[in-house]
């Protein structure tokens, strides 16, 4: 685990590292851009782009980023003015910190490595719109300052944000996993995993309705995700994925296998595969010597059998 996330002492790894920092500090942590960060990194670095743009919720995401880095960049200068003799800011940077230093070092953009600093963060950005903030006091001596900037000192201003940031972020995040579609595909998941022993799915992604509960059928489950972190002698236990599926169809065992042969909307795990040196083609490659049959589509997810080539209609 260390090696996926942890800091490689290299000049790329220490700007990879930096970066993402920056970009999670002052962006990422306030509001989430459905996979642009992704699309832009792929163009840059010519790699495949593992999943289908949801461009209502990227433009969404895009027209929160003004608000976000209005308030992160004020709150960061508020920081910087004020630290030496406000003891409330200087409590609430020693705070955050120490979390700072921990992501520097475990480069994660996972939600679950940030939000423990979010209640500091918002307590900051809030003490920056309070209007005796010293950010104020500045603008108020300077006229023209004032006059440019005063839609600042606007009573409608951190409404504004909130709006803005709590749409995108509701639309991007919440919704996903919150509307009615979620129980119903939960429960056509159940039913088509009735007439399987097998599952292989990358986990480590947002479709938590493929996540078995206790009105699951009792299935052996492969996370190709926890394969390939799964490391013996120098061998990534996916190399054995043939071999157990072969395994499975000498036993006689139905295998159904989702996520990996058609792109959808959800960007993980693909971008975490990659960096362990699973990109999806390498992986279809190595199960190349089975073919697949469609067995169904839930929520534009397209689920498929495994099976030795019998047929020159199935698809490999």
């Amino acid at each position: 685990m260390n090696n996926f996330y942890g800091l490689a002492f290299t000049i790329h790894g220490i700007l990879e590292s930096a970066t993402k920092l920056i970009y999670k500090f002052f962006v990422g942590n306030i509001v989430e851009l459905a996979g642009l960060p992704t699309i832009l990194s792929s163009l840059i670095f010519s790699k495949d782009i593992e999943f289908i743009p949801q461009w209502s919720l990227i433009i969404a995401g895009m027209l929160a980023v003004p608000a976000s880095l209005l308030i992160s960049c004020c709150a960061f200068f508020e920081i910087i003015k004020s630290i030496s003799f406000n003891k409330y800011l200087k409590f609430l940077t020693v705070c955050i910190v120490p979390y700072i230093v921990f992501n520097f070092f475990w480069n994660a953009n996972d939600a679950i490595f940030w939000i423990q600093i979010l209640p500091i963060v918002w307590t900051i950005y809030l003490y920056f719109l309070n209007r005796n903030s010293q950010i104020h006091q500045i603008i108020d001596s300077r006229p023209k300052l004032k006059y440019h900037m005063n839609f600042v000192n606007s009573k409608l201003l951190l409404p504004t944000i909130i709006v803005i940031l709590a749409y995108s972020n509701i639309q991007t995040i919440v919704t996903p996993v919150t509307n009615k579609d979620f129980y119903t595909n939960q429960l056509l998941h159940n039913r088509l995993l009735s007439n399987f022993q097998v599952e292989i799915i990358p986990g480590w992604d947002n479709q938590k309705w493929m996540l078995l509960n206790d009105e699951s059928p009792p299935v052996k489950r492969y996370i190709l995700m926890n394969m390939a972190l799964k490391t013996s002698n120098g061998k990534s236990a996916l190399e054995d994925l043939p071999e157990i599926i072969n395994s499975h169809l000498n036993n006689k065992d139905r295998i159904l296998i989702a996520r990996l042969y058609d792109l959808d909307k959800d960007l993980m795990p693909w971008n975490a595969l990659q960096k362990l040196g699973w990109q999806r083609s390498k992986i279809k490659e190595l199960l190349e010597s089975f073919c697949i049959i469609n067995v169904g589509t839930i929520d534009s997810i397209t689920f498929y059998e495994i099976e030795q080539c019998i047929s020159q209609n199935s698809k490999h």
